[in-house]
Formats: C-alpha cells, structure tokens, sequence
C-alpha cells in the first residue's frame, strides 16, 4: 500500500494542530492552578516563602468603646505562580460564648514585600468579608500590618479594622 506524500503530509500536520493547541492548554492549566507538593518546591523568591502555617495575633480597634481586643488567628498560605491562596482560623471567647470564624483567603505578593489578601468566611450565610495588607519582613518570617473588614455578630457588628501580626511556625518544604 502506498500512500501519497502529499496526504501523509496532510494527516501528519492535522495531527500537529489538534494536538499542540490541547498539549498548551494542559500545561498552561497545570502551571496556573496546579500547587507544587511542598516535597518538590524550591525556593526561588520571598513568594515561596509564604508557603506554609502562620500564627498570630489580631489587634482589633472594636468601633463601639475604641477599646483593641487581641485575637489569636491561624494562617495556611498556598502561594501559587500568580496568586497566593489560603484559610484562616479565628477563635476566642466573648463574654458566655465562643466565636469562631474560618475565612477563605486569595490574595498576590507585590514587589517582594507586600502580601495584599482578601478574605471572607466560607459559610455564605455569615456576612463577613475585608482586606489586608501586610508586610513580609526581611528574614521572610513574620508578617505584620493592616486590615478593614465589615462582619455581623454578637461580638463586633459592623465595619471594622485593626492590626494583623503574624510569625511563620513552619516553612512547607
């Protein structure tokens, strides 16, 4: 059987262009939304060394009596190629009750220095969103700055802001 070049030439270059396009988009996919297991990460970059758990404290300016109410909150961030995402954990007491909140944190790393984050509680029911902006210090091991969040409860009704202290308690690699 004999086939003509000019068709083998034909079938050959219809396979290329079904197949590269498909090949790009997988791995554009994979390079976009796929997190590195943290046995395989380097680091190359201040961004890297976001990956992990962070501890803390929140000062919180409560708008009512203007009184700072320190809050320990838990931070995990996955740092990705263009984003850096997470949760985080609030958990105290007020007055006869618990509060606790988990929040779903996606944010982006600026100039080697800046984390900006947005956060919101991930029970859609509980009204509960803000924003902050931190600074990685020079030793990548501490994060500190500002936040302003709006949030409803018994606790702190209401837009409100404060300071955001937080130390890494481990490095994901």
């Amino acid at each position: 059987m004999n086939i003509d070049t000019t068709i083998m030439a034909a079938i050959i270059t219809g396979i290329f262009v079904i197949t590269v396009p498909v090949i790009a988009h997988l791995m554009k996919y994979r390079i976009h939304h796929v997190t590195v297991p943290s046995k395989w990460r380097t680091i190359h970059g201040r961004k890297d060394a976001l990956f992990g758990k962070w501890t803390g404290t929140i000062i919180l300016l409560n708008p009512a009596n203007k009184v700072p109410n320190k809050v320990p909150v838990k931070f995990e961030l996955l740092s990705k190629r263009h984003t850096v995402n997470g949760n985080a954990s609030i958990e105290y007491n007020y007055e006869q009750d618990v509060i606790f909140s988990e929040l779903e944190l996606v944010g982006q790393f600026y100039y080697e220095r800046f984390l900006v984050i947005d956060y919101k509680n991930i029970i859609s029911s509980k009204l509960q969103f803000g924003s902050c902006l931190l600074e990685l210090n020079a030793g990548a091991n501490a994060l500190s700055g500002s936040f302003i969040g709006f949030a409803t409860g018994s606790d702190n009704s209401g837009i409100s802001s404060g300071r955001l202290y937080l130390q890494k308690i481990n490095t994901g690699i």
